[in-house]
């Protein structure tokens, strides 16, 4: 049985600005508007890599797979593809390491009217914790993203916790925001609402895009079974940007 205190689960749960430190882009071609238009790319292929014992929660990818078709002008189709690799032995991972495992393992890259996404489950947790703050998931480049899955896993199913499905779903969708542009991130804001003491997140506390490392809204909201959603500025802004 999982117990894990209110303090620390406040923190967890704020994984928004815990985990989502801006990197380098891999590939300065690709804007947040390949990812939302057809006018580039009318097709889009989002590869799931993950380390075998850590695959990703099947709701949870449903749900991505949702969103990416609710707010992405992609004509040709959304696809998934999901495969495994053995352990890798880490203990565990810093961008550098996940940016290695991509170059070695990853198999989808635009190709024509085709885009691609990357995103790699990892077998331990981040390098960069520090004490009780912990990180679940990363945007660490235009097309590239990485789940934390044992941290992930260790705070959620358990008694008083949130969910495997809704706490993975929100990093999930949360780190493939920050792809898409959000918050004044690639993507330009229709009106401000940029939360300038956490940079690239939303100021709107009920947005998915909220930094929420001292409340406890969003604690309530996954364990009452609801997920948060992008608020309405910043939908307009992702609809101005060429997405629906």
């Amino acid at each position: 049985m999982k117990k894990v205190s209110k303090y620390l689960m406040l923190v967890l749960i704020a994984f928004i600005a815990i985990a989502c430190n801006k990197q380098d882009p891999i590939d300065l071609r690709l804007t947040p508007n390949d990812y939302l238009s057809d006018k580039h790319y009318d097709k889009l292929t989002v590869e799931l890599l993950y380390v075998e014992g850590h695959a990703p929660n099947a709701q949870a990818v449903d749900n991505l797979e949702a969103f990416l078709n609710e707010r992405l002008n992609k004509p040709k189709g959304i696809y998934f593809i999901e495969r495994s690799i053995p352990a890798t032995g880490n203990h565990s991972f810093s961008i550098s390491d996940i940016e290695d495992i991509e170059k070695a393992e990853r198999t989808q890259y635009r190709n024509k009217r085709n885009l691609a996404a990357f995103i790699f489950y990892t077998d331990a947790e981040y390098a960069g914790n520090e004490g009780d703050s912990k990180t679940l998931g990363v945007q660490y480049g235009p097309s590239s993203m990485a789940l934390f899955e044992p941290t992930i896993d260790e705070y959620s199913g358990g008694l008083g916790q949130v969910s495997e499905e809704k706490l993975q779903s929100a990093v999930l969708i949360h780190e493939f925001c920050h792809v898409l542009g959000l918050v004044n991130n690639g993507t330009k804001m229709q009106q401000d609402h940029e939360d300038y003491n956490n940079p690239y997140h939303c100021d709107n506390e009920d947005c998915l895009m909220y930094y929420a490392s001292n409340t406890g809204d969003m604690l309530g909201i996954l364990i009452q079974g609801e997920r948060p959603e992008l608020d309405q500025q910043c939908i307009d802004d992702l609809r101005a940007n060429g997405g629906k």
